[in-house]
Parts: structure tokens; sequence; C-alpha cells
């Protein structure tokens, strides 16, 4: 029988994914992990997680619930178009990061 405190993984992300979506899971009162291994050597590192990026991993029993809060994330994510709009909308300011004020 399978234990629900097993640790499952719920993807494999870039590195900088990675972290995000451990922070989201984490707001949301999910433990998580991010580990970095690599599959030639069984070692890992921060500057490894850069090329072969990381694991996210879930307790079984949370599983359900993570893949529910990165579906909601990434349905009330902006859309291309809303993003080539706020771009559009930041062209001509006064800032060369676009910051409009």
């Amino acid at each position: 029988m399978r234990d629900v405190d097993d640790p499952v993984e719920l993807g494999w992300f870039g590195a900088l994914e990675a972290d995000t979506v451990a922070a989201l899971l984490r707001s949301a009162g999910i433990t998580v992990s991010v580990t970095e291994v690599s599959p030639f050597t069984g070692d890992g590192g921060p500057a490894l997680r850069f090329v072969e990026g990381s694991h996210v991993l879930v307790r079984r029993a949370d599983l359900a619930a993570a893949r529910a809060v990165l579906a909601d994330a990434e349905a009330s994510a902006p859309s291309d178009e809303e993003l080539a709009a706020q771009a559009e909308a930041a062209a001509g300011t006064d800032f060369p990061d676009g910051a409009v004020i």
C-alpha cells in the first residue's frame, strides 16, 4: 500500500519555473520539494539545475490539489494578446523599462 506522505513528482521544470511553481504551491499550503539530480552522475547542484531542470515533488496526498493549483494559475495567466496590448500601451513612455505611472 502506498503511503500518502510518499513524495511523488508533480513535474520536471526549468530551474526558474520550478522555483515559481514551488512558491505558488507553498502559498496554497502545499508542502513541496525542488530537487535537481543528474541522470548521468546522480549528483545535483545549483549550476546543474539550469542545464537539466528540476523535479518538483509533493506528497502523494497533495498531488491532486497541486495539479488544481497549477491549472488555476494557468487559467488566470494573461493571454499573449493581453500581454501584447499591455506592451503597446507602455510604448512611448519616458522610462526605458516601459513603466507607466
